[in-house]
C-alpha cells in the first residue's frame, strides 16, 4: 500500500494527505467502518495473511503504524471469509477442470499446523496438489495422506492418467478403477 491508497470505499474516510517523511498525529488516523473495504485492501489482506504468513494481529500493527489505519482483527476475519466464499466458485471451476482432464500430475505435501486438539503440539496435515500442465493447479488441505483424500481431489469418477510417486495411497485409489493408470515420476526412479 503506497501512498494514498484506497483503503475503504467511501472517500471521506481516506488519510489526510501528507508528505512520506512528515510524522502523522493521532488526529490523523483514521478508523475503518464496519464492513466496507476495497478490493486493493482486501487483496493485499490476502497475500499478507496466505503468501506472507502475517497473522491478524501483525497486520493490524502494520496497518496502525505504516498507514495510521486501525482495522480490528475481527473486521479482517470477517472480510477474509466473506473473501473465501466469493472465491469458493473459482476453486469449484478448477476443480472441475482437473476431474475432467485426462492427465494430471498429483503429490502431496507435509504441513505442520497448529491444532486445537494438540494443546501444545503442532499437528501434521498435508497440501495436496494437483497440475494440469499448461492449465490448471489445485491445492487441496487434508489432515491425512489416505486415498479417500485423493477421491475428494480428483473425484471417485476420475478416469485418466495421474503421474504420481510411489506413495501407497495412489495404487489404492487406483484399485477397482479401470480407467486410472498411474505413471510413474523420474524424480522418484531411482528410488525404486
Amino acid at each position: 500500500m503506497q501512498g494514498q491508497s484506497e483503503v475503504v470505499s467511501q472517500p471521506s474516510l481516506l488519510p489526510v494527505t501528507r508528505t512520506p517523511r512528515q510524522p502523522r498525529s493521532n488526529s490523523q488516523r483514521i478508523r475503518t467502518p464496519e464492513n466496507l473495504a476495497a478490493p486493493g485492501l482486501l487483496a493485499h489482506l490476502l497475500v499478507s495473511k496466505y503468501a506472507d504468513h502475517l497473522p491478524s494481529y501483525r497486520l493490524q500493527m502494520i496497518f496502525w503504524q505504516r498507514h495510521g489505519v486501525l482495522i480490528a482483527r475481527a473486521q479482517m476475519v470477517l472480510w477474509t471469509g466473506q473473501c473465501v466464499a466469493l472465491l469458493e466458485a473459482i476453486v469449484i471451476c478448477i476443480k472441475k477442470e482437473v476431474r475432467r482432464s485426462s492427465y494430471v500430475q498429483v503429490d502431496e505435501t507435509p504441513v505442520r499446523y497448529l491444532d486445537a486438539e494438540q494443546v501444545g503440539r503442532c499437528g501434521q496435515g498435508y497440501l495436496w496438489t494437483a497440475l494440469v500442465p499448461g492449465q490448471c493447479v489445485l491445492y487441496d488441505w487434508h489432515a491425512s495422506r489416505a486415498a479417500g483424500c485423493l477421491e475428494e481431489l480428483l473425484g471417485a469418477e476420475f478416469k485418466g492418467k495421474i503421474q504420481c510417486d510411489g506413495y501407497s495411497a495412489y495404487p489404492a485409489f487406483a484399485k477397482d478403477k479401470p480407467g486410472v493408470e498411474l505413471i510413474g515420476c523420474l524424480a522418484h526412479a531411482r528410488q525404486s
